[in-house]
C-alpha cells in the first residue's frame, strides 16, 4: 500500500477513531452475539453527529480540543474535578459540546423528589 492512501486520517482526532471503532464492535457484538437486531445505522432523517474524546483540556476557560485548537465556551462553570471525557455533537447546524467531570464529594447527602405526595425519585449521592 501506498503510504499516502489513508493521509485523511491525520486530519482527525485519534481518540475520535478509536471510539468510532469500539461503537461499531459493541453493536456488532450485540447483533451476533445478544441477538439484539439489526445494527441502526446513521441516515439523513436521524443524522445525530457527534465523537467522544478523552484527551480535551480547558485552558484559560477555552476548551482545547485536539486538531481543533482552542474554542470559545459560553456558559462555562468552574469545577474542582478532573475533566474526563468530551462529547462534541453538532444539532441543527450548531455544536454543543458536553463535559464530564470527575469530581470527588467530601461529604455525602441524599435527597428525594416527590410530586404531590408520591416520591418519584431517591437518590443517594
Amino acid at each position: 500500500m501506498k503510504k499516502n492512501t489513508f493521509e485523511w486520517l491525520k486530519e482527525v482526532d485519534s481518540t475520535a477513531l478509536q471510539q468510532s471503532i469500539k461503537n461499531m464492535d459493541r453493536v456488532y457484538q450485540g447483533f451476533f452475539k445478544l441477538k439484539r437486531g439489526y445494527p441502526k445505522f446513521k441516515n439523513r432523517h436521524h443524522s445525530r453527529q457527534s465523537y467522544q474524546t478523552t484527551t480535551a483540556e480547558i485552558k484559560s476557560k477555552k476548551l482545547f480540543l485536539a486538531k481543533m485548537g482552542l474554542i470559545e465556551i459560553r456558559g462555562f462553570r468552574e469545577f474542582d474535578g478532573e475533566l474526563k471525557t468530551v462529547t462534541v455533537s453538532k444539532e441543527a447546524n450548531q455544536y454543543h459540546a458536553s463535559l464530564l467531570f470527575d469530581e470527588r464529594l467530601e461529604r455525602w447527602c441524599s435527597f428525594t423528589v416527590s410530586l404531590g405526595g408520591r416520591v418519584v425519585n431517591s437518590l443517594s449521592i
